[in-house]
């Protein structure tokens, strides 16, 4: 958007404009000035100032539902002002075929890009987020919802690389014109860099009576508290997550029930910290192709035959097991203490793995609980040699072949 063209961006068509569907976010009555400013939002005609937003509450309560509707909100106002000029949504020809969505060359129109499947969103991408944090050359202009957002930057993964970058990237939304808006059922779940660069907390509710205007139904409340103080002044120290009711702004959403098909709501969204090959399959169950799932789930399964032939045996003892084992009594007539329970000791060991094998520097600190005079590798070499046992040496380590 190039600074310094008109009109700004507001949470309403200027002059009372009526957005399409009438009546869908706007009540019966004009509504006052207000201090605080909702996402979109300019202080002026010349300064893009980004809002970051995060929507929370519990299970139910209509955080992606208002996700959805704000994108659609964002679409007729961004239309309205002719900042989408360039774009051209993907569409069907006469024939039949399906043209993907594209933009002409050198324009930068105001999009909506989302994490999850959304009719109301230019831009899908299961790894948005992910694509983001590496700054293509797509990524201007545009408002990003990321639900879920938890999955991305959790508190308990903050040293993730992934997450760094997250953080990294939203420290520059403004260089770029981004605007982000995530959801999350607990904002104290988000690692505290994150929680920093966001701007405004909503706690979302639905109230499927309505708000009270017999010509709204089903409509969406969202209690807007400014935490830091940005607008509304008040720096002083807040309980975190802010109390319900101490909200700075008030705004409903109506009649967003016209939404409900318009986004998968049993989406599932894999944590970032997997590792790529479970991450992938978890995506691809909810955004690839059926060819494609089925190539993903064969190589899936092809590897984990191939590191279940290649693992280490498992040789660990149940404790149904150890709680049978008799304790240490060491037979005082053969040979030193404990050298008859160490000897049976590793020959149980070496009768469980397939080649009757032992790597002796793995086994050291079992033997020296059974014969504490055992507490080397060598010694432990020692020993079995003695027991007459085929003993390979190296450099750093020894191997036992019992029989």
């Amino acid at each position: 958007m190039a600074y310094g063209s008109n009109p700004t961006i507001q949470a309403l068509p200027p002059q009372r404009i009526r957005a399409n569907p009438p009546g869908l976010y706007r009540g019966p009555e004009p509504e006052e000035r207000r201090d605080v400013l909702m996402p979109g939002e300019m202080n002026g005609n010349k300064f893009f100032r980004p809002t970051f937003t995060l929507r929370w509450g519990r299970r139910g309560r209509g955080k992606t539902l208002t996700l959805v509707a704000e994108g659609f909100h964002f679409q007729q106002a961004y239309a309205q002002r002719n900042l989408r000029k360039g774009w051209h949504p993907g569409h069907y020809t006469p024939d039949g075929e399906w043209v993907a969505a594209y933009k002409d060359r050198g324009t930068f129109p105001w999009l909506i890009a989302a994490n999850f499947q959304n009719s109301y969103a230019d831009i899908t991408r299961p790894y948005l987020v992910e694509e983001l944090t590496e700054y293509p050359d797509w990524g201007w202009n545009m408002r990003i919802q990321i639900d879920e957002i938890a999955m991305y930057a959790h508190r308990r993964k903050w040293q993730l690389t992934s997450n760094l970058n997250l953080e990294g990237f939203i420290t520059q939304i403004r260089k770029r014109s981004i605007e982000p808006s995530g959801a999350t059922q607990f904002p104290q779940r988000l690692d505290g860099d994150i929680v920093e660069q966001i701007d405004l907390f909503i706690d979302c509710d639905i109230e499927p009576l309505g708000c009270g205007n017999p010509e709204h139904t089903f409509c969406a409340a969202q209690r807007v508290h400014d935490w830091w103080g940005q607008w509304s002044g008040n720096t002083k120290r807040k309980p975190w997550p802010p109390n319900v009711w101490e909200y700075d702004y008030f705004k409903w959403f109506h009649n967003c029930k016209q939404f409900f098909g318009a986004y998968v709501t049993e989406e599932i969204h894999s944590p970032i910290w997997l590792k790529d090959g479970e991450k992938n399959r978890i995506r691809l169950k909810q955004w690839g192709e059926e060819g494609d799932l089925e190539a993903d789930e064969a190589a899936y399964q092809q590897q984990a035959a191939i590191e279940a032939a290649t693992r280490p045996a498992d040789v660990s003892y149940s404790r149904e097991e150890m709680r049978d084992w008799e304790p240490y009594a060491p037979d005082l007539t053969i040979g030193a203490p404990g050298e008859d329970q160490l000897a049976a000791f590793l020959r149980d060991k070496a009768n469980r793995l397939p080649g009757k094998t032992l790597t002796l520097s793995q086994y050291v600190r079992e033997a020296e609980t059974i014969n504490p005079n055992i507490n080397s590798p060598k010694l432990l070499a020692d020993f079995c040699a003695k027991q007459g046992w085929e003993i390979k040496r190296n450099r750093s380590s020894a191997t036992a072949y019992i029989p």
